[in-house]
């Protein structure tokens, strides 16, 4: 009789640990594809750019928002709440939690260190740039939810600094 419950406590702890181990998983799989797509959009955003007076580049915000929105929509499989689509690779709704263009309209000289406390980002920025944070709650067998949250940062990095 003590053998049966050792061999159910066995089962029961190998079980267990299987299962965590998949969901661990699927969390780094969820990650790597959100932090891909965000970098995608990221990238995509700094593109509208709407003069190059002076050797001065400006982006306007509201294009490289619409710009970074589609290509999440689009790499994601996303609608326009941002919730997935069938078929699509994540798992939940998509937040954005932070975007912003810094250019020479932003009245920062380059190169400067950019920090955000609230989303814990240091980077020492040599030209314009787009910031970008993402969330998705991550489903799990517990009875809470884990949030994935990514952070983007993409420069267009000039050559004469």
């Amino acid at each position: 009789m003590d053998k049966l419950f050792y061999l159910i406590a066995i089962v029961f702890m190998f079980c267990t640990c299987w299962v965590l181990q998949e969901e661990n998983q699927l969390w780094d799989q969820q990650r790597q594809i959100l932090k891909a797509a965000n970098n995608k959009a990221v990238h995509a955003s700094l593109f509208p750019v709407e003069s190059l007076n002076a050797g001065t580049i400006l982006i306007p915000e509201n294009a490289a928002f619409q710009a970074y929105k589609e290509v999440l929509e689009e790499n994601l499989g996303l609608d326009e709440m941002l919730q997935p689509k069938p078929g699509s690779p994540v798992l939940s709704q998509i937040r954005i939690l932070h975007f912003e263009v810094i250019d020479e309209h932003s009245g920062r000289q380059f190169p400067f260190l950019y920090e955000n406390s609230e989303y814990h980002l240091a980077k020492y920025l040599r030209g314009p740039a787009v910031v970008a944070v993402i969330e998705m709650d991550f489903p799990r067998i517990q009875t809470f939810q884990f949030t994935i949250r990514v952070p983007s940062i993409y420069e267009y990095a000039r050559a004469d600094i």
